[in-house]
């Protein structure tokens, strides 16, 4: 392989001869960047508490209303565990956001409750669900796989951005059509202004000749 170097403020030209093995060592010593690793939550939306210390749907409910949850599930077996479902659009993945924040600021987090379930703890434990929960086996697992499936948030940005765009298109295609009505309006403004320039002309015609008639008489 050959490349050409031009040097500032000469015309020279140097050509260097590169052999295969002196290519395959530069592009070695640039390794490609690795694809984002796209991070798959449950959907709809779910919060999960863990060591939950209350059984009242409307306590937990109450208890983090601020983040409009759409509905609450007891589930039962080993350390009591309560499913917060927040919807499936993008502001409820945003209070599912909130809501995990709220317990990882504690260190109250996934991470933190498989780190500690073995021990005798009295701390609640919350966090968004993902495709570990989604694929877990025990009551958990068994419902998040029975009420729904795993998505990136990416997908549901570009669901978005889709449905912008045909909203943008649909409104473009009605404000065309308006346009439209409204060059028939106007022709038909300009078809009866015509039609009334003619009508004043005769009545002048008309008015000459009456004139003209009655002078001559």
């Amino acid at each position: 392989m050959w490349l050409t170097y031009v040097r500032r403020g000469n015309i020279n030209r140097t050509a260097v001869h590169l052999s295969s093995s002196q290519i395959g060592r530069m592009s070695s010593s640039s390794p490609a960047a690795k694809p984002e690793q796209l991070e798959f939550y449950c959907w709809p939306w779910v919060g999960i508490i863990a060591n939950a210390q209350n059984d009242s749907r409307g306590y937990w409910l109450n208890e983090f209303s601020k983040y409009n949850p759409s509905g609450v599930e007891i589930l039962r077996g080993g350390a009591q565990v309560v499913v917060v479902r927040f919807g499936d659009d993008l502001s409820g993945f945003k209070n599912a956001m909130e809501f995990e924040k709220s317990f990882s600021d504690q260190g109250c987090c996934r991470k933190e409750w498989i780190g500690r379930r073995a021990s005798a703890c009295t701390s609640v434990y919350g966090w968004f669900a993902r495709e570990d929960d989604y694929k877990s086996d025990g009551p958990v697992g068994d419902y998040l796989r029975k009420k729904g499936g795993l998505r990136a948030i990416s997908g549901l940005i570009d669901e978005a951005i889709e449905d912008r765009n045909k909203t943008s298109s649909n409104l473009l295609d009605e404000i065309d059509s308006r346009n439209q009505n409204m060059d028939g309006v106007h022709i038909k403004y300009g078809e009866s202004i015509i039609s009334l320039g003619k009508m004043l002309a005769e009545k002048d015609g008309f008015q000459r000749t009456f004139c003209e008639g009655s002078f001559i008489s």
